[in-house]
């Protein structure tokens, strides 16, 4: 084989084993993470324009550390330990500005919701995810005038603050409920009362699904916090509550891990 034939045979060589460019490498790295910085981000900052900024910020800083990122074990946990210190970089910076601290945000929590029967976790009898297993299908209304009034008076008293601070008001009213599948089992999450439309959302604490309650029939767990069908088994963690309030769960959730503890040991001793 001549020279020239060696220099064309490691020139198709080449060519077969060239690496991905790092663009590509980079999406490839990205790509099944993506969702999940989007929803951590919008689970931080409430919003999805905010939520966006923080995801496209990480991403434009991270563009040039591809080798970084291939080294990298755990990449998951890794970048949201990096997302999560831009967004606390970026609150620091929004406290520290001299522009920042003219603007104020205010948002006002209802009260405890009215616990409602129909507020529920079921399986869904239609959809399922790639496994086949039933997707979980939320049901989440608000019925009562009780807790409707209070986003009333929650808009009320936020205006009220605005004027007496001499600020304007930016607030942005919610676009009219938008119904979809049959409307008297499912609606959007905007509703109308008193002439004016309102919206409610989450706040990221994940409660319930095998709630205790005093009735097997209503109920997966005894107020023991143990398993109706087996008692073998005690479940502690927010699942057992039987409806979600305002505030935080992190303390309920440490006083039930309590109870159901000393539950145990009392089981244990009468073996």
């Amino acid at each position: 084989m001549s020279c020239d034939d060696n220099q064309t045979l490691a020139s198709i060589l080449h060519l077969f084993n060239r690496r991905p460019s790092p663009k590509d490498r980079f999406e490839a790295l990205l790509r099944p993470h993506i969702e999940l910085l989007y929803r951590m981000a919008y689970r931080w900052t409430g919003t999805q324009d905010r939520a966006e900024d923080l995801v496209q910020d990480v991403l434009v800083r991270l563009a040039s550390r591809v080798e970084e990122m291939e080294a990298v074990e755990q990449l998951r946990p890794w970048l949201v330990r990096i997302l999560y210190n831009r967004y606390v970089d970026d609150y620091r910076r929004q406290r520290l500005s001299p522009i920042d601290t003219r603007q104020s945000g205010w948002e006002p929590e209802a009260e405890e919701p009215a616990p409602d029967p129909g507020n529920r976790v079921e399986l869904s009898d239609s959809l399922t995810d790639h496994l086949g297993l039933p997707r979980p299908k939320v049901t989440y209304r608000v019925r009562q005038d009780y807790e409707r009034n209070a986003f009333v008076s929650a808009k009320q008293v936020s205006t009220e603050i605005f004027n007496a601070m001499g600020a304007r008001e930016y607030t942005k009213a919610p676009p009219a409920p938008v119904f979809y599948g049959n409307p008297g089992e499912v609606t959007a999450t905007n509703f109308q009362y008193q002439g004016n439309n309102f919206t409610f959302y989450g706040a990221g604490h994940i409660v319930g699904t095998y709630r205790m309650g005093n009735d097997k029939s209503s109920s997966v767990l005894n107020p023991r916090m143990q398993s109706w069908d087996h008692s073998n088994l005690y479940m502690a963690g927010s699942g057992v509550f039987p409806t979600v309030a305002t505030g935080n769960p992190t303390l309920t959730i440490a006083a039930l891990a309590f109870k159901v503890a000393d539950h145990i040991l009392e089981d244990l001793a009468s073996i």
